[in-house]
């Protein structure tokens, strides 16, 4: 999917659906986008001197190698805002430290991005360049949309749309509608989406932003595939590769390419898929960008197997293996392994298979933080083979000299002994090749039932995921249909009582859709780190309504813990019964909500200021506590409770983190 000004996205090879691509769309959006409306003030407005171009080469430096070398862009917006800050020019100082926190963007440090932003906000109000806002709340949109708070994209896309509509800056009224459009199709609103689309491609033909143009045509395309119109989306894409090619944009026809390439597989066109990839792939080679040019070899390779010619998606999996290996690709390289043991399967080489997936494991345990276990294995082995190694010699050593002492009483003696050891030795030999055979068929029969185990998870991740697009596309929107329609009919009751009512269902059916997200958010995830966890806390609290009351969530870990997802929906399920109750019993100042690994174990604490109560009093407060206990107890933990009249009352949940519930 494309953000603001993109040349153009992959739309993914997940079983060749029409989706983004988050490790090429995504970044390469995003960045593409965040240049494009650098490029929308005016240079007029620029001082020509020779430091304020000095400043602007700088700039163009810096976003020629962003996205291959973001330190070093960096370095050279550093150098730039030195310059503008001596010569004092706002907008230059602005726009160098725009650029800075795009670097933080694009590196994934997403708060320290927001508050470089904040502070070019403010820096744009006292020089009165209320433009340079517009672009920062779009550069803001962005980054929500990545964190998927699509609400607070919204605003700020919106906030943007206003300053250039009142400043009819025009190249930025496309670029936020565009956005706008983007996050319809997001939700797979493709006909709202649709309407944004064609709007910005009107403005962009109109100001003869052939760029911008080349943009919306691949956001049509993509609309289209989603609704898989596929030769509609061609002919936009064919459009796009026409203005890209103008323009030289080298990179986006190549991502164009691969978008014609998975339309055509889907079509049944092997030759056309073939062809389009592989010029693709030719490009990205000429551009040096070997991460890519995997990727693309990897995706032609599923193509080959899916035809069942075996022999040539081998040749694709090697090449995009040795390009990952030098581009350190380390996930696309466990993903290449798994491909490979998975067309090892299909021919019949279970060796292979078992190899390339003993492979896929040794990445995957090092990805997750499992190699210490491994490594230490690995060297307690290698620690008693040599003891036995050793202690083979040193009985070498003593029969060598047993038999020189016997060879000088006599050559028969000798002899014999010589006999001996040798068929001692060759009945240790003998047995040692028999136990390493049967530990090598033990272990080949461990990784063909872990292959086994492999495919299952994959099949139960996939029906997991199934499940949670049901509910959402189904109930979810059942749910929302609900709401709606109670606050039509209770907008039209006369009777006060009677709408009060009707409005608290609607507001418990859109609350049973939060809860209902929150549900499926966690069935889309295989592990859930504290960090999230902590951020789905944050996000439920900025939901509760609050009268001059302050809610404190705070993560105190020391190091790293990543929960299974039953596990992490089952702590948020009670932090969200005993904030509830906090809420509307405790009438308290400040609530308190703490998560700390200590000990081996979580413990999440919840804590308000409030009126207390006595704990006799305990069903008629509502706090929910059978259920928080089986939630806890599930997990062989424990719920403590501690309440004061006119102290306060703390909540507190402690969870031992073993191999069941630690990942």
């Amino acid at each position: 999917m494309k953000k603001d000004l993109l040349t153009g996205g992959l739309l993914g090879l997940k079983n060749i659906t029409y989706f983004h691509c988050h490790s090429i769309t995504q970044v390469m959006g995003r960045i593409m986008g965040l240049l494009a409306f650098l490029l929308l003030l005016s240079p007029n407005t620029f001082s020509q001197n020779t430091d304020s171009l000095r400043v602007r080469e700088l700039i163009k430096e810096s976003f020629a190698v962003l996205y291959s070398d973001p330190a070093q862009a960096n370095d050279l917006a550093k150098e730039a805002l030195k310059i503008s800050i001596e010569i004092d020019e706002c907008l230059l100082i602005a726009e160098t430290m725009n650029i800075i926190g795009i670097v933080y963007d694009v590196t994934a440090k997403y708060d320290s991005a927001l508050a470089k932003y904040e502070e070019i906000i403010i820096l744009s109000d006292k020089c009165g360049i209320e433009v340079m806002k517009a672009q920062i709340y779009n550069n803001m949109g962005l980054i929500y949309w990545n964190t998927g708070e699509l609400d607070k994209a919204i605003d700020y896309y919106t906030q943007a749309l206003e300053i250039f509509e009142k400043h009819d800056k025009k190249k930025g009224i496309s670029s936020a509608v565009s956005n706008i459009g983007l996050l319809y199709t997001e939700k797979k609103q493709y006909t709202e989406a649709d309407k944004f689309q064609h709007r910005a491609l009107a403005i962009r033909k109109e100001i003869k932003d052939w760029y911008g143009v080349s943009v919306s045509y691949v956001n049509l395309a993509n609309n289209h595939m989603g609704r898989h119109q596929l030769d509609t989306a061609k002919r936009y894409l064919h459009a796009s590769i026409k203005i890209k090619d103008s323009l030289n944009d080298q990179r986006g026809l190549a991502i164009n390419y691969n978008n014609l390439g998975i339309i055509a597989h889907n079509q049944n066109k092997n030759d056309s898929a073939v062809y389009y990839l592989r010029k693709g792939i030719n490009i990205r080679r000429h551009l040096g960008e070997k991460n890519l040019e995997a990727s693309d070899h990897f995706s032609l390779a599923y193509f080959y197997m899916n035809w069942k010619e075996f022999n040539k998606a081998y040749a694709q999996l090697d090449t995009a293996l040795a390009l990952a290996k030098e581009a350190n690709a380390r996930g696309l390289e466990k993903k290449i392994y798994q491909r490979h043991a998975r067309i090892d399967t299909l021919v019949g080489d279970y060796k292979s298979a078992v190899t390339n997936l003993n492979k896929y494991f040794e990445l995957e345990q090092e990805m997750t933080s499992l190699e210490k276990e491994k490594a230490f294995d690995e060297i307690q082995t290698r620690y008693e083979t040599e003891k036995k190694e050793r202690a083979l010699v040193e009985n070498k050593v003593v029969l060598a000299e047993q038999e020189l002492k016997v060879r000088q009483r006599t050559v028969w003696a000798a002899i014999l002994l010589a006999a001996l050891a040798i068929l001692g030795i060759s009945a240790v030999y003998i047995y040692r090749q028999q136990k390493l055979k049967q530990q090598q068929m033990a272990q080949e029969a461990r990784l063909k039932e872990e292959l086994a185990k492999a495919e299952v998870a994959n099949r139960i991740q996939e029906e997991r995921v199934r499940i949670s697009r049901d509910l959402h596309d189904h109930i979810g929107a059942q749910l929302t249909i609900i709401s709606s329609s109670v606050d039509n009919i209770a907008f039209s009751e006369s009777d006060e009582h009677r709408k009060e009512s009707l409005y608290e269902i609607a507001d418990n059916g859109r609350n049973t859709m939060i809860q209902l997200r929150e549900t499926i958010w966690a069935m889309n995830q295989t592990v859930i780190d504290l960090e999230t966890l902590v951020a789905k806390t944050r996000e439920f609290v900025s939901r509760l309504k609050l009268d001059n009351q302050k809610v404190n969530v705070e993560l105190r870990a020391d190091g790293e813990a990543d929960l299974s997802p039953v596990m992490a929906i089952n702590i948020f399920r009670v932090v969200q019964e005993a904030v509830n109750n906090a809420v509307k019993y405790a009438d308290f100042s400040i609530l308190e909500i703490g998560f700390e690994k200590q000990n081996g174990g979580l413990d999440v604490v919840v804590e308000d200021d409030g009126r207390g109560f006595l704990l006799n009093d305990l069903s008629e407060k509502g706090y929910g506590l059978i259920n928080m206990k089986e939630r806890v107890e599930e997990f062989n933990g424990n719920l403590e409770l501690d309440s004061i009249p006119g102290k306060g009352t703390k909540v507190k949940v402690v969870i031992p983190l073993n191999r069941s519930n630690y990942v």
